[in-house]
């Protein structure tokens, strides 16, 4: 069965090379970001056709094909409030062009959202949905975001899910492909085309609130959206019960 490390299932396959993070401990926290290696600030490529060109925004492997998930709660969140997964790099006024993302926003009354950033601090929403409220305070609740390319690196492909109960059922709430023509403007400014799709690896990825939540496992994987599971295991993790004492899953809904 394909698990993480803390024996919950994973939504794909790892990729072969790239990085993994899996934090299995609980804390408490409002934000959490992994870099690539190397680069303290996080701040990448702002040359746009040139990250384009290379495939990566610092390194070879730069977070590109990647699931963010997190199991979290919050007994300080109200309903219009939400958790941000973030994949790009850190702008500023300064350095606007470092600041291109995708990111998943996931409110606690149930709309999700996928934006992005074309460069500091200019976002569009591209997709949204309204999935029903998340569980009250008390009680774990799944999100993940995933970001990966297809078509040949031309295209990226960008998937909101949901496991509202912790039971590892997770539910695909949002697919959109951005093309690099459908979604966004002014990506001129960067050196890149209008609605620039960002195909090459970034920086950083992150998790971010505006409000202390508590988490059961947070994790960032490069991932092989192609491939398939060893049916062996894969992630080192211990299966666990989850949801009323079966230890085998319920299906992912990739509807």
């Amino acid at each position: 069965m394909p698990i993480d490390i803390s024996g919950r299932r994973k939504l794909y396959p790892d990729g072969m090379f790239g990085f993994r993070w899996e934090h299995e401990l609980s804390g408490t926290v409002n934000a959490n970001t992994f870099k690539s290696l190397g680069k303290v600030t996080g701040e990448g490529e702002q040359n746009h056709s040139l990250a384009k060109a290379k495939g990566y925004s610092i390194y070879h492997n730069d977070w590109r094909d990647v699931e963010q998930k997190i199991y979290f709660d919050s007994s300080t969140a109200t309903g219009s409030q939400y958790i941000t997964l973030y994949m790009g790099g850190l702008g500023s006024e300064a350095n606007p062009c470092a600041g291109y993302a995708y990111e998943a926003q996931f409110n606690m009354n149930g709309i999700v959202r996928i934006r992005k950033k074309m460069y500091h601090i200019q976002y569009y929403t591209i997709a949204s949905k309204d999935n029903g409220p998340l569980p009250v305070a008390g009680e774990l609740k799944g999100v993940a975001f995933c970001r990966y390319n297809i078509n040949g690196n031309r295209n990226v492909r960008l998937e909101a899910w949901v496991d509202k109960g912790d039971h590892g059922f997770w539910k695909k709430i949002l697919s959109v492909v951005d093309t690099g023509f459908n979604f966004g403007r002014a990506g001129g400014r960067c050196n890149g085309t209008d609605k620039e799709a960002f195909t090459w690896g970034f920086p950083l990825v992150a998790f971010r609130a505006p409000f202390d939540y508590t988490f059961e496992n947070m994790t960032a994987r490069v991932i092989n959206p192609g491939g398939s599971f060893n049916e062996s295991g894969s992630g080192g993790g211990k299966a666990r019960p989850r949801g009323g004492g079966g230890s085998t899953p319920l299906p992912i809904d990739h509807s």
